[in-house]
């Protein structure tokens, strides 16, 4: 659910959020509520209280530190609202949570590294 029903419906706003782009106003209204019918899925679910799907760490976890934030982040610049609050509760304090695992601490701080290095990568190829 939370990869073809949030990430990849998500994926189509990218551009803008990530990448200078514009969602034109026909892009948000087709996309936003397939979005949010993707989280109240994933809503239905998943737990916020432990691990994603119940007591052990598992990949769904890993999976979840991705695409969460970036559900946040994209529905919030993009759209206007912040489907990540709205449609999962508890989810922002379970990212929290998460983010106190020296794993995920690395790979958030990789991942940040990597996104830094590709868009001056854009930049310097732009400014040739």
């Amino acid at each position: 659910i939370m990869e073809i029903n949030v990430e990849l419906v998500m994926r189509r706003l990218y551009g803008a959020a990530f990448f200078g782009g514009q969602a034109s106003d026909a892009l948000k209204a087709e996309v936003e509520p397939v979005l949010r019918r993707g989280c109240l899925a994933l809503a239905r679910v998943a737990s916020f209280d432990g691990f994603i799907d119940g007591g052990a760490f598992s990949v769904a976890d890993c999976a979840a530190v991705v695409h969460l934030p970036m559900l946040g982040s994209v529905s919030r610049d993009v759209l206007g609202t912040d489907l990540l609050t709205e449609c999962l509760p508890g989810a922002r304090e379970y990212l929290k949570r998460l983010s106190s695992r020296e794993s995920i601490t690395r790979t958030n701080a990789d991942r940040k590294a990597g996104y830094d290095a590709f868009i001056e990568h854009r930049r310097a190829l732009a400014a040739r």
